[in-house]
């Protein structure tokens, strides 16, 4: 992995897209499909916190579907639900709201701890 993609924290692949994060081990991914660039909100709706950081890219998925996975997975599990895109070339607006690894901050481990959230936006290109 580059420097520049740990900086990122985001790689597009030829038809798909890698989001990495902080190794937070409680992850709420949200998935947002539009058929139109929607207006970008400034804070996480559940926490009201602003987002850690935000990116815009575009991606390709040739067969106009996508689904979500993790590398902790060991591909004996099913893959799923199945997104459905308009088109194969979409936008897709990443945005993070992470919060402090400092463990005197945040311990995730514990119950009630809450997680990061990394909403994808993603609209036809």
């Amino acid at each position: 992995m580059t420097d520049e993609i740990m900086k990122r924290n985001w790689h597009r692949m030829p038809s798909g897209l890698v989001v990495y994060t902080k190794d937070c081990l409680k992850q709420l991914i949200e998935i947002q499909i539009h058929g139109v660039e929607p207006r970008h909100d400034d804070v996480e709706w559940r926490s009201g916190r602003p987002w850690t950081q935000v990116e815009t890219t575009t991606a390709l998925f040739p067969s106009r579907t996508f689904a979500v996975s993790s590398p902790s997975y060991t591909g004996l599990h099913a893959v799923g639900p199945l997104f459905r895109l308009e088109s194969p070339g979409v936008a897709v607006r990443i945005s993070w709201m992470e919060f402090p690894l400092d463990p005197s901050v945040r311990d995730d481990t514990k119950p009630g701890a809450e997680p990061d959230v990394i909403r994808l936006t993603l609209w036809p290109a």
